[in-house]
């Protein structure tokens, strides 16, 4: 993947992973390329399906905020891209080990909180 084609695929999924309709057709259209040249152009770069992307940016966002935020988690949910809560307890416990409850519940008592984002996020990135 060129460096102008990933500087776009990263913008394109940043101005939109929140939107709980943005999915990989929509991501293949604004980039003006077809859905199985973005699979191959995804899994050439990364090593993953573009699902999988656009789930660790929704995650990594979630993540984020309940750290820095501690905020209601139904808010991050939605935020974060998910519309619906099974949904995001699911991905979220598969993907990091751990409940959106217990996540916060951990930043909560950590003294370092930017450390433990940061092993949270690695553990989230290891996972893909």
């Amino acid at each position: 993947m060129r460096r102008e084609e990933l500087l776009a695929l990263t913008q394109v999924v940043s101005a939109n992973y929140a939107d709980p309709v943005f999915n990989i057709a929509g991501l293949a259209g604004k980039l003006g390329v077809s859905t199985s040249f973005l699979r191959e152009m995804i899994y050439t770069a990364f090593g993953i399906s573009p699902q999988r992307l656009l789930e660790t940016f929704r995650l990594e966002h979630a993540l984020t905020a309940l750290a820095q935020e501690g905020g209601v988690i139904d808010t991050v949910r939605r935020k974060a891209g998910y519309a619906y809560a099974k949904s995001f307890r699911r991905a979220f416990k598969k993907r990091t080990g751990m409940t959106p409850q217990e996540c916060k519940a951990r930043f909560a008592r950590a003294d370092d909180k930017e450390k433990e984002l940061n092993r949270a996020l690695a553990r989230l990135r290891r996972s893909a």
